[in-house]
Protein backbone atom coordinates (compact mmCIF):
# COMPACT_ATOMS: atom_id res chain seq x y z
CA UNK A 1 0.00 0.00 0.00
CA UNK A 2 2.98 2.31 0.54
CA UNK A 3 3.65 2.32 -3.21
CA UNK A 4 -0.03 2.79 -4.01
CA UNK A 5 -0.07 6.03 -2.03
CA UNK A 6 2.37 7.39 -4.61
CA UNK A 7 -0.59 7.89 -6.94
CA UNK A 8 -1.92 10.51 -4.51
CA UNK A 9 1.27 12.54 -4.85
CA UNK A 10 1.14 12.20 -8.64
CA UNK A 11 -2.49 13.36 -8.60
CA UNK A 12 -1.69 16.48 -6.57
CA UNK A 13 1.40 17.25 -8.67
CA UNK A 14 -0.62 17.07 -11.90
CA UNK A 15 -3.52 18.98 -10.35
CA UNK A 16 -1.34 21.91 -9.24
CA UNK A 17 0.52 21.99 -12.56
CA UNK A 18 -2.77 21.77 -14.45
CA UNK A 19 -4.20 24.71 -12.50
CA UNK A 20 -1.10 26.72 -13.35
CA UNK A 21 -1.46 25.89 -17.06
CA UNK A 22 -5.14 26.89 -17.06
CA UNK A 23 -4.45 30.10 -15.12
CA UNK A 24 -1.72 30.95 -17.65
CA UNK A 25 -4.13 30.19 -20.51
CA UNK A 26 -1.75 27.57 -21.89
CA UNK A 27 -4.58 25.53 -23.31
CA UNK A 28 -2.50 23.28 -25.54
CA UNK A 29 -0.17 22.25 -22.72
CA UNK A 30 -3.14 21.72 -20.37
CA UNK A 31 -4.87 19.41 -22.85
CA UNK A 32 -1.60 17.53 -23.41
CA UNK A 33 -1.23 17.02 -19.65
CA UNK A 34 -4.78 15.67 -19.31
CA UNK A 35 -4.39 13.32 -22.28
CA UNK A 36 -1.03 12.05 -20.99
CA UNK A 37 -2.35 11.35 -17.50
CA UNK A 38 -5.51 9.65 -18.79
CA UNK A 39 -3.39 7.46 -21.07
CA UNK A 40 -0.99 6.63 -18.23
CA UNK A 41 -3.87 5.73 -15.92
CA UNK A 42 -5.51 3.58 -18.58
CA UNK A 43 -2.28 1.72 -19.31
CA UNK A 44 -1.76 1.13 -15.58
CA UNK A 45 -5.16 -0.53 -15.31
CA UNK A 46 -4.52 -2.61 -18.46
CA UNK A 47 -1.17 -3.79 -17.08
CA UNK A 48 -2.55 -4.62 -13.63
CA UNK A 49 -6.38 -4.73 -13.64
CA UNK A 50 -6.71 -5.89 -9.98
CA UNK A 51 -5.36 -2.53 -8.81
CA UNK A 52 -8.86 -1.00 -8.93
CA UNK A 53 -10.26 -3.79 -6.77
CA UNK A 54 -7.33 -3.57 -4.36
CA UNK A 55 -7.69 0.18 -3.87
CA UNK A 56 -11.45 0.70 -4.03
CA UNK A 57 -13.04 -2.76 -3.81
CA UNK A 58 -12.50 -5.77 -1.59
CA UNK A 59 -8.77 -5.19 -0.98
CA UNK A 60 -8.12 -5.09 2.76
CA UNK A 61 -5.77 -2.11 2.75
CA UNK A 62 -7.97 -0.20 0.30
CA UNK A 63 -11.03 -0.77 2.47
CA UNK A 64 -9.17 0.36 5.58
CA UNK A 65 -7.93 3.52 3.85
CA UNK A 66 -11.40 4.40 2.54
CA UNK A 67 -12.86 3.76 5.99
CA UNK A 68 -10.32 6.13 7.54
CA UNK A 69 -11.12 8.74 4.88
CA UNK A 70 -14.89 8.57 5.47
CA UNK A 71 -15.25 7.78 9.16
CA UNK A 72 -12.27 9.07 11.16
CA UNK A 73 -13.14 11.98 13.45
CA UNK A 74 -11.46 15.38 13.57
CA UNK A 75 -9.80 14.42 16.86
CA UNK A 76 -8.46 11.20 15.34
CA UNK A 77 -7.20 13.04 12.26
CA UNK A 78 -5.37 15.63 14.39
CA UNK A 79 -3.83 12.84 16.47
CA UNK A 80 -2.66 11.02 13.33
CA UNK A 81 -1.33 14.26 11.86
CA UNK A 82 0.72 14.84 15.02
CA UNK A 83 2.07 11.31 14.82
CA UNK A 84 3.26 11.66 11.22
CA UNK A 85 4.57 15.15 11.91
CA UNK A 86 6.59 13.70 14.78
CA UNK A 87 8.32 11.26 12.40
CA UNK A 88 9.27 14.06 10.02
CA UNK A 89 10.34 16.39 12.82
CA UNK A 90 12.43 13.89 14.80
CA UNK A 91 13.94 11.72 12.08
CA UNK A 92 14.64 14.31 9.38
CA UNK A 93 14.81 17.74 11.00
CA UNK A 94 16.29 16.85 14.37
CA UNK A 95 13.34 18.19 16.36
CA UNK A 96 13.71 21.67 14.83
CA UNK A 97 10.89 21.65 12.27
CA UNK A 98 8.47 23.71 14.39
CA UNK A 99 11.14 26.37 15.02
CA UNK A 100 12.12 26.37 11.34
CA UNK A 101 8.49 26.87 10.29
CA UNK A 102 7.96 29.74 12.74
CA UNK A 103 11.20 31.51 11.74
CA UNK A 104 10.40 31.11 8.04
CA UNK A 105 6.92 32.56 8.48
CA UNK A 106 8.28 35.48 10.48
CA UNK A 107 10.99 36.01 7.89
CA UNK A 108 8.47 36.07 5.06
CA UNK A 109 6.29 38.59 6.93
CA UNK A 110 9.27 40.82 7.76
CA UNK A 111 10.55 40.72 4.19
CA UNK A 112 7.08 41.49 2.83
CA UNK A 113 6.65 44.45 5.21
CA UNK A 114 10.11 45.81 4.33
CA UNK A 115 9.51 45.46 0.63
CA UNK A 116 5.91 46.69 0.57
CA UNK A 117 6.57 50.48 0.79
CA UNK A 118 9.08 50.27 -2.04
CA UNK A 119 6.69 48.30 -4.20
CA UNK A 120 3.96 50.90 -3.62
CA UNK A 121 6.06 53.80 -4.91
CA UNK A 122 4.78 55.16 -8.21
CA UNK A 123 6.80 53.95 -11.13
CA UNK A 124 7.26 55.47 -14.50
CA UNK A 125 5.37 53.75 -17.24
CA UNK A 126 7.76 52.11 -19.65
CA UNK A 127 6.98 50.32 -22.78
CA UNK A 128 7.28 46.61 -22.14
CA UNK A 129 10.50 45.46 -23.70
CA UNK A 130 11.57 41.92 -24.53
CA UNK A 131 13.92 42.03 -21.58
CA UNK A 132 11.09 42.99 -19.23
CA UNK A 133 8.92 40.18 -20.54
CA UNK A 134 11.79 37.71 -20.15
CA UNK A 135 12.39 38.80 -16.55
CA UNK A 136 8.68 38.39 -15.80
CA UNK A 137 8.73 34.88 -17.26
CA UNK A 138 11.75 33.99 -15.13
CA UNK A 139 10.04 35.21 -11.94
CA UNK A 140 6.85 33.34 -12.83
CA UNK A 141 8.86 30.21 -13.53
CA UNK A 142 10.59 30.47 -10.16
CA UNK A 143 7.27 30.85 -8.36
CA UNK A 144 5.65 27.84 -10.04
CA UNK A 145 8.73 25.72 -9.30
CA UNK A 146 8.40 26.57 -5.62
CA UNK A 147 4.69 25.83 -5.69
CA UNK A 148 5.23 22.48 -7.44
CA UNK A 149 7.95 21.59 -4.96
CA UNK A 150 6.04 22.41 -1.79
CA UNK A 151 2.26 22.26 -2.34
CA UNK A 152 1.82 18.69 -3.72
CA UNK A 153 4.07 17.31 -0.99
CA UNK A 154 2.10 19.09 1.73
CA UNK A 155 -1.22 17.91 0.30
CA UNK A 156 0.11 14.35 0.13
CA UNK A 157 1.30 14.59 3.75
CA UNK A 158 -2.15 15.72 4.92
CA UNK A 159 -4.03 13.15 2.82
CA UNK A 160 -1.92 10.17 3.89
CA UNK A 161 -2.15 11.28 7.52
CA UNK A 162 -5.90 10.98 7.08
CA UNK A 163 -6.18 7.65 5.22
CA UNK A 164 -3.06 5.64 6.15
CA UNK A 165 -3.75 2.24 7.68
CA UNK A 166 -1.00 2.57 10.30
CA UNK A 167 0.84 5.53 11.79
CA UNK A 168 4.28 4.62 10.50
CA UNK A 169 6.92 6.63 8.67
CA UNK A 170 7.00 4.42 5.57
CA UNK A 171 3.73 5.93 4.31
CA UNK A 172 5.30 9.40 4.24
CA UNK A 173 8.68 8.37 2.86
CA UNK A 174 7.63 8.82 -0.82
CA UNK A 175 7.64 12.61 -0.27
CA UNK A 176 10.50 12.90 2.22
CA UNK A 177 12.86 14.12 -0.52
CA UNK A 178 10.56 16.86 -1.83
CA UNK A 179 9.62 18.01 1.69
CA UNK A 180 13.28 18.21 2.70
CA UNK A 181 14.16 20.10 -0.50
CA UNK A 182 11.19 22.45 -0.13
CA UNK A 183 11.70 23.28 3.55
CA UNK A 184 15.49 23.64 3.37
CA UNK A 185 15.13 25.66 0.16
CA UNK A 186 12.66 27.97 1.88
CA UNK A 187 15.06 28.38 4.82
CA UNK A 188 17.84 29.25 2.38
CA UNK A 189 15.63 31.76 0.57
CA UNK A 190 14.45 33.51 3.75
CA UNK A 191 17.89 33.68 5.40
CA UNK A 192 19.41 34.99 2.18
CA UNK A 193 16.84 37.81 2.04
CA UNK A 194 17.26 38.79 5.69
CA UNK A 195 20.97 38.04 6.28
CA UNK A 196 22.42 38.84 2.88
CA UNK A 197 26.07 38.12 3.66
CA UNK A 198 25.91 35.57 6.50
CA UNK A 199 23.08 33.35 5.31
CA UNK A 200 25.46 30.54 4.30
CA UNK A 201 26.91 30.35 7.81
CA UNK A 202 23.43 30.24 9.35
CA UNK A 203 22.31 27.57 6.88
CA UNK A 204 25.36 25.37 7.52
CA UNK A 205 24.92 25.65 11.31
CA UNK A 206 21.24 24.75 11.01
CA UNK A 207 21.98 21.70 8.85
CA UNK A 208 24.71 20.60 11.26
CA UNK A 209 22.38 20.78 14.28
CA UNK A 210 19.63 18.99 12.35
CA UNK A 211 21.99 16.18 11.34
CA UNK A 212 23.44 15.69 14.82
CA UNK A 213 20.03 15.74 16.52
CA UNK A 214 18.54 13.34 13.98
CA UNK A 215 21.45 10.94 14.50
CA UNK A 216 21.20 11.11 18.29
CA UNK A 217 17.41 10.88 18.55
CA UNK A 218 16.70 8.34 15.79
CA UNK A 219 15.15 5.09 17.11
CA UNK A 220 17.09 3.02 14.53
CA UNK A 221 14.18 0.58 14.45
CA UNK A 222 14.99 -0.55 10.91
CA UNK A 223 18.10 -2.28 12.22
CA UNK A 224 15.75 -4.85 13.80
CA UNK A 225 17.95 -5.26 16.86
CA UNK A 226 15.14 -7.12 18.63
CA UNK A 227 15.75 -10.03 16.24
CA UNK A 228 19.30 -10.58 17.52
CA UNK A 229 18.43 -13.08 20.32
CA UNK A 230 16.55 -15.38 17.93
CA UNK A 231 19.34 -15.13 15.37
CA UNK A 232 21.90 -16.14 18.00
CA UNK A 233 19.62 -18.94 19.15
CA UNK A 234 19.30 -20.31 15.61
CA UNK A 235 23.08 -20.41 15.29
CA UNK A 236 23.29 -22.32 18.58
CA UNK A 237 20.76 -24.91 17.35
CA UNK A 238 21.97 -24.95 13.74
CA UNK A 239 22.29 -28.76 13.76
CA UNK A 240 18.56 -29.23 14.39
CA UNK A 241 15.71 -29.39 11.88
CA UNK A 242 12.93 -26.81 11.97
CA UNK A 243 9.18 -27.03 11.47
CA UNK A 244 7.47 -23.76 10.56
CA UNK A 245 3.68 -23.46 11.00
CA UNK A 246 2.10 -20.35 9.48
CA UNK A 247 -1.27 -18.99 8.43
CA UNK A 248 -0.16 -16.26 5.99
CA UNK A 249 2.90 -16.42 3.72
CA UNK A 250 3.88 -12.77 4.17
CA UNK A 251 4.46 -13.37 7.88
CA UNK A 252 7.22 -15.87 7.10
CA UNK A 253 9.55 -13.40 5.39
CA UNK A 254 11.02 -11.69 8.51
CA UNK A 255 12.24 -15.09 9.77
CA UNK A 256 14.44 -15.79 6.76
CA UNK A 257 17.78 -14.95 8.39
CA UNK A 258 17.31 -17.16 11.44
CA UNK A 259 15.52 -20.16 9.88
CA UNK A 260 18.17 -20.35 7.16
CA UNK A 261 20.66 -21.37 9.88
CA UNK A 262 18.94 -24.68 10.65
CA UNK A 263 19.78 -28.05 9.12
CA UNK A 264 16.43 -28.03 7.28
CA UNK A 265 13.12 -26.19 7.35
CA UNK A 266 9.72 -27.74 6.62
CA UNK A 267 6.76 -25.40 6.21
CA UNK A 268 3.17 -26.32 7.05
CA UNK A 269 0.14 -24.12 6.70
CA UNK A 270 -1.93 -24.25 9.88
CA UNK A 271 -4.98 -25.68 8.13
CA UNK A 272 -2.80 -28.40 6.52
CA UNK A 273 -0.92 -29.37 9.66
CA UNK A 274 -2.26 -32.92 9.32
CA UNK A 275 0.31 -33.42 6.54
CA UNK A 276 2.92 -33.60 9.30
CA UNK A 277 1.90 -37.24 9.82
CA UNK A 278 3.31 -38.06 6.37
CA UNK A 279 6.58 -36.15 6.91
CA UNK A 280 9.91 -37.67 7.92
CA UNK A 281 10.57 -34.86 10.39
CA UNK A 282 7.85 -36.25 12.71
CA UNK A 283 10.34 -38.92 13.81
CA UNK A 284 12.88 -36.42 15.18
CA UNK A 285 13.49 -36.53 18.91
CA UNK A 286 14.46 -32.87 19.00
CA UNK A 287 13.65 -29.99 16.65
CA UNK A 288 12.73 -26.29 16.53
CA UNK A 289 9.13 -25.21 16.03
CA UNK A 290 8.11 -21.79 14.67
CA UNK A 291 4.45 -20.72 14.99
CA UNK A 292 3.15 -17.42 13.61
CA UNK A 293 1.44 -15.39 16.30
CA UNK A 294 -2.00 -15.38 14.68
CA UNK A 295 -2.22 -19.18 14.77
CA UNK A 296 -3.83 -21.06 17.66
CA UNK A 297 -0.59 -21.76 19.50
CA UNK A 298 -1.85 -24.30 21.99
CA UNK A 299 -3.73 -26.26 19.33
CA UNK A 300 -0.66 -26.30 17.07
CA UNK A 301 1.62 -27.42 19.91
CA UNK A 302 -0.78 -30.20 20.93
CA UNK A 303 -1.14 -31.35 17.32
CA UNK A 304 2.62 -31.39 16.67
CA UNK A 305 3.41 -33.26 19.90
CA UNK A 306 0.65 -35.78 19.14
CA UNK A 307 2.07 -36.34 15.64
CA UNK A 308 5.68 -36.81 16.82
CA UNK A 309 6.03 -40.01 18.88
CA UNK A 310 9.56 -39.20 20.06
CA UNK A 311 8.57 -35.81 21.53
CA UNK A 312 7.46 -35.50 25.15
CA UNK A 313 7.96 -31.82 26.04
CA UNK A 314 8.77 -28.32 24.86
CA UNK A 315 10.24 -25.01 25.95
CA UNK A 316 9.75 -21.54 24.49
CA UNK A 317 13.00 -20.04 23.20
CA UNK A 318 11.73 -16.59 22.31
CA UNK A 319 9.59 -14.49 20.00
CA UNK A 320 10.08 -11.75 17.44
CA UNK A 321 8.20 -10.28 14.52
CA UNK A 322 5.26 -12.54 13.79
CA UNK A 323 6.50 -15.76 15.41
CA UNK A 324 6.95 -17.59 18.69
CA UNK A 325 9.75 -20.16 18.74
CA UNK A 326 9.86 -23.43 20.68
CA UNK A 327 12.30 -26.31 21.13
CA UNK A 328 10.56 -29.68 21.24
CA UNK A 329 12.42 -32.58 22.80
CA UNK A 330 11.94 -36.13 24.02
CA UNK A 331 13.53 -39.52 23.88
CA UNK A 332 15.02 -41.25 20.86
Amino acid sequence: MTGAYGKDYLFYLCLVFGIYLLASEKWKEAISLVVTMVAAGGLSVLIFPPMIEHMFGSGQRGQQSMRNFKESSIEDFISRLKGFYGFLNDQIFGGLLTYIAVVCLLGIVIYWLKDKPASQKPRKQHKKSKKHKLQKQVVTGQKIRWILLVVPGMLYFITVSKIAVYITERYQQPVYAVLIAGIIGLVCLVTKKIFTKKYRVILVLLLAVMTINSWRNAPWGKQQKASEPLLNMSETHAALDCIYVYDARWKVQPSFCDVSQYNSVTFFKEKNLGMLNDSECRNNAEFILYITNSCNHQAVLDSVIASCPAVSGFEQLGSWGYVNVYRLYGTV
